[in-house]
């Protein structure tokens, strides 16, 4: 396939130029490694289809990611993430955002579409550690300058019936379905004090839909995540 000899030349190269493999690296020591691996955005297409299917915008922005992937630049929640109220003991908040958007963004066009996949990987997370949480689907309405408001389909992670965690939010600035004055930043704190640039209906929201297609890939996921807790733990 297309994707797989690209793959090739592109694994080839950086073995001769590069012999200790600089070119996919891990975001963090505790961190999964960007993969070569990547994931359909459809359920009945390879990635390769579906990039063949693309139009040359759309192209230019799955190369994008590709490169970002290779030199080790892709986004991470972290960086903009707003973590409120009191802090656990060990805070491992950031650290485990950015572990699971390195597995999502396996996903062909990045993390902006994989809100569902993110918001269960986490919400498995939290309750191996003890916590009540659930991973909640739903509308959400982003406030815009123009007074108008943004509607956008969103998955969350409801913990402890306090506390939200947003933390896919910042790839929404990848989707080209989202306007350019919609920015919200990852949050994870409170309901109380969520920032006032979204409003999620925290207690209201249904369980996601369970697709064949995602739920193999948080499955093959978690088994990586899980082995990642782990070696937190130790």
């Amino acid at each position: 396939m297309l994707v797989l000899r690209l793959h090739s030349m592109l694994t080839s190269r950086m073995k001769r130029r590069r012999p200790r493999r600089r070119g996919i690296r891990p975001i963090s020591k505790a961190t999964p490694e960007y993969q070569l691996r990547e994931v359909s955005p459809a359920e009945n297409l390879t990635p390769s289809a579906y990039y063949g299917s693309l139009s040359p915008l759309g192209k230019m922005a799955v190369d994008r990611i590709r490169a970002q992937k290779r030199q080790g630049t892709r986004p991470r929640p972290s960086t903009t993430a707003i973590l409120a109220g009191p802090p656990p003991s060990p805070d491992k908040r950031a650290e485990l955002l950015d572990a699971i958007a390195a597995l999502v963004d396996e996903n062909l066009t990045g993390r902006s579409d994989m809100c569902l996949q993110f918001a269960e990987l986490l919400a498995r997370a939290l309750r191996c550690r003890g916590h009540r949480a659930r991973a909640r689907g739903g509308w959400v309405n982003y406030p815009r300058g123009s007074g108008a408001e943004f509607r956008w389909k969103h998955t969350w992670v409801e913990v402890d019936n306090i506390t939200l965690i947003d933390g896919n939010a910042d790839s929404m600035a990848e989707n080209p379905a989202v306007p350019a004055d919609v920015r919200p930043a990852p949050y994870w704190g409170p309901i109380a004090e969520v920032p006032n640039d979204r409003s999620v209906p925290f207690g209201e929201g249904i369980p996601p839909p369970t697709r064949e297609a995602a739920h193999v890939d948080v499955e093959r996921w978690w088994n990586r995540l899980e082995a990642w807790l782990q070696a937190l733990e130790r």
